[in-house]
């Protein structure tokens, strides 16, 4: 029996070294076409349903049930590789895209959401490829995503730790949590405790208890964000050589009351979108949306199980004013503490990032939906605004992919679309 069919703890798995055409092969299929429809943060693409020529704007939206299948696939490509880049996926879905596809209290959601979708509204007849309600929130319709949305926290735990094939235990998706396994070529029972604000922080404890001299290899996942990693072990500094997309490797004696600190530096940068030349601001494992003030309005269901649309109360037309080589001289990181026990909200994002921004008025929606983005650098003669951007899952209104402002003789006045997403 091998060391990973002795475990029996449904959180552990065994990150084997699969056949490598399984895995490559999925990797070129997602470089070379993902890619093309793609021009959204992490990892959603324009699929309502098909995937269209000519519909790659970010407004173009990503089925919720898509969330949760997509990240299966990536805790299986994983689990065969033993690849961190699927990690890197994992989260890039589930903490940024799948939180908002829901209401906070969990009782709701809704079928399509999109990086740029600044109103969910019950009007059935937006740009997407079927007609009907697919934005506003319901906890009846979209019978599909009701299945599949109740396993996708689930799976995620599921796949926070994992067993390797050298008989060790790695930190594969951070998050607080606790977990209990066998270890080590003697088989050794040990529980460890995560303790972290992960995605939001960092910071990250690691603390053991195990019977005294259990040996394993403890593995610690260097996300691909990730440029600067420093790691303590019972307080004292390791020097590790952490690249970005890598493993971590401890094997020592454990004993209980061991401990491993963390600490990943999550520095505020730009994606720039060769499409438009639009940038989103991301930092460590999250993108970051604009604030848009929200009106929560009932459109069915009981009061018990009620329907909602979420409508803006605040402008969302901005283009960002940054300086794209250094983009932390124009973006002022605001922490404001520990996470909340649902951090996943516009009233109690536990980060936000201070951003300069100039409204641009033509852009607006057409057809109740945001018109596409038009190429960057766009002209506006509004004043300079400080914005406020919240991390991508706490956003059911959302900004992500931002056009950038300019001056210079290259700057585009913004026009009416003549062909959606052309």
């Amino acid at each position: 029996m091998s060391f990973a069919q002795r475990f029996r703890y449904p959180a552990t798995y065994s990150l084997q070294t699969g056949e490598a055409w399984r895995w490559k092969a999925s990797e070129y299929w997602y470089s070379q076409h993902l890619a093309t429809w793609g021009q959204q943060p992490r990892g959603i693409f324009g699929a309502d349903e098909c995937i269209r020529p000519g519909y790659v704007d970010p407004r173009q939206g990503f089925e919720t049930c898509g969330m949760v299948e997509f990240a299966k696939s990536f805790y299986l490509l994983g689990r065969q590789s033993g690849d961190p880049r699927y990690a890197d996926r994992c989260e890039d879905l589930m903490l940024n895209h799948f939180p908002a596809a829901q209401t906070p209290d969990l009782k709701g959601l809704h079928y399509l959401t999109a990086s740029n979708m600044p109103q969910l509204d019950a009007f059935e007849r937006h740009d997407f490829y079927n007609d009907g309600r697919e934005l506003s929130y319901s906890p009846h319709a979209y019978r599909c995503c009701q299945h599949n949305v109740a396993m996708g926290w689930p799976w995620y735990v599921e796949n926070l730790w994992q067993a390797t094939a050298d008989g060790g235990l790695c930190t594969w998706l951070y998050g607080a949590s606790t977990v209990s396994a066998y270890a080590g070529s003697a088989g050794g029972q040990v529980t460890i405790r995560e303790d972290t604000d992960y995605p939001f922080s960092g910071r990250v404890t690691l603390t053991v208890q195990s019977a005294i001299g259990t040996s394993f290899p403890l593995y610690l996942r260097v996300p691909g964000w990730c440029r600067g990693l420093r790691v303590a072990l019972d307080g004292e500094p390791m020097a590790v050589q952490a690249m970005p997309g890598s493993y971590v490797r401890i094997e020592r004696a454990w004993t209980t009351g061991d401990r491993v600190e963390m600490d990943l530096d999550m520095a505020v940068s730009l994606t720039q979108w060769p499409r438009t030349g639009s940038v989103t601001v991301d930092r460590g494992p999250l993108s970051y949306s604009l604030r848009i003030e929200e009106e929560w309005r009932r459109c069915g269901g009981s009061d018990e199980w009620p329907e909602w649309e979420v409508l803006p109360t605040s402008p969302w037309n901005y283009g960002l004013v940054i300086d794209r080589e250094h983009p932390e001289r124009s973006l002022t990181v605001v922490d404001s503490g520990a996470a909340a026990a649902q951090p996943w909200a516009i009233g109690v994002a536990p980060l936000e990032i201070r951003a300069r921004g100039r409204r641009i008025p033509g852009w607006e929606l057409e057809n109740q939906t945001v018109q596409a983005l038009q190429p960057s650098p766009v002209r506006s003669h509004e004043p300079d605004e400080e914005i406020t951007l919240i991390p991508l899952g706490c956003a059911r209104l959302r900004i992500a992919c931002f056009p950038v402002i300019g001056e210079g003789p290259e700057a585009r006045q913004w026009t009416s679309a003549e062909k959606p997403d052309a």
